[in-house]
């Protein structure tokens, strides 16, 4: 432990990440954090912050908000099933277990998880000033790899 402090006063200051939105376009991300929680609505949604960390953003990583609503309409949303898929985590056909665990436990096995976001830009005013922030028009999800288990060699 003494040797994190001793390092601790020496470490350079890390720049902020900036907050401006990027340019309209497609980008290649990685999930860097989601949360599952309940909106105004008191509808399910998760919080996901998409890292866009390649090409010319390798080394100053972006970062990009999306509140996801999996209820439209009263019933799931279309890519629901898609989004359980990438996390891991088929969605469960029978709906006794899509419990709020299971929903919690999709939120932490996104994380990590790469997909290709469409953005566009959106303004808005805030404190009587117009501001801009990126819009999540689509998401596509890459496939979930499945992990490949060896059989435990045994011997009598």
């Amino acid at each position: 432990m003494a040797n994190f402090f001793e390092a601790l006063m020496t470490m350079d200051i890390a720049e902020p990440m900036s907050f401006d939105p990027l340019p309209k376009g497609e980008y290649r991300v990685t999930v860097d954090a989601c949360v599952f929680g309940l909106n105004k609505k008191g509808n399910g949604m998760f919080t996901i912050d998409f890292l866009a960390n390649e090409g010319e953003y390798e080394n100053k990583p972006r970062r990009v908000r999306y509140w996801y609503t999996i209820v439209i309409q009263g019933k799931l949303r279309w890519d629901f099933p898609e989004f359980c898929e990438a996390a891991g985590n088929p969605l469960p056909e029978n709906p006794a277990e899509r419990t709020e665990d299971y929903l919690n436990q999709l939120a932490l096995d996104i994380v990590g998880k790469t997909a290709t976001v469409t953005l566009d830009i959106r303004e808005y005013e805030s404190n009587g000033e117009m501001r801009k922030s990126n819009d999540v028009k689509k998401v596509k999800w890459d496939k979930a790899k499945k992990s490949k288990k060896k059989a435990s060699r045994i011997e009598l």
